[in-house]
């Protein structure tokens, strides 16, 4: 199987609720949302956003619960109408990268995700996110970085090993590589997916290995 760059909002809802300081949903719509339900925040963020149609803090959540609806483009528009009112306004830079990567637009995604870790070079998600744009286009020296900050956060981010020891593969740097697949591999639960997906690619870089090793021998071990 295929590991794919999945979207993952990583509670990001509850995150930037109140991002102007004051509280736009009803305790009613936040619990909705809790229960996948986001018809009730979307109807208040409407009559929000009509009501004061330069309301940042109600155009980023619904850009947000927009995403939420797979209304890719209205996110977009949202999180850009956003950002004219406030160009620093990160959540609305990740929401707008988030659409953009829903929609397969990832070089313009990457754009927004090299701007908002300008602003906020520790932001998680938007690491996450760029550090796998990046090894989704074979660029290893790029994709690596990010990782490294990924994991370094969330020490048991199981996407991010897969992602940076597919990189150390493409790198030749197969004992980092297979370090890296067999931390998921020891630490997926059994029925996850990513431990079939590491064993293969664990197999793969470790045969890849004996071949270089028979080629270059010693030479080759110390360039591990």
């Amino acid at each position: 199987m295929e590991a794919k760059l999945r979207l993952l909002f990583l509670g990001f809802f509850l995150y930037s609720i109140s991002l102007s300081g004051q509280q736009i949903l009803s305790q009613e719509a936040i619990a909705a949302a809790r229960e996948n339900n986001y018809q009730p925040a979307l109807q208040e963020l409407n009559k929000a956003v009509e009501k004061n149609p330069q309301n940042e803090a109600a155009l980023t959540q619904r850009a947000n619960v927009l995403l939420r609806f797979k209304k890719f483009n209205e996110a977009l528009i949202d999180a850009e109408k956003a950002l004219k009112l406030n160009p620093k306004n990160t959540d609305a830079i990740f929401l707008a990268a988030t659409s953009l990567i829903s929609q397969e637009k990832n070089i313009q995604a990457l754009q927004y995700l090299d701007s908002v870790l300008k602003i906020k070079p520790d932001f998680y998600q938007a690491l996450q996110f760029r550090g796998k744009l990046h090894a989704k286009m074979n660029a290893p020296d790029l994709a690596i970085p990010d990782l490294d900050k990924v994991i370094s956060q969330n020490p048991k981010d199981l996407e991010a090993y897969l992602y940076r020891g597919r990189m150390h593969t493409r790198k030749i740097k197969f004992v980092d590589a297979m370090n890296d697949f067999l931390f998921i591999i020891n630490n997926a639960p059994a029925d996850s997916p990513l431990k079939d997906v590491a064993k293969l690619d664990f197999d793969k870089a470790h045969s890849e290995y004996e071949e270089y090793e028979k080629a270059g021998g010693p030479f080759f071990r110390l360039s591990q």
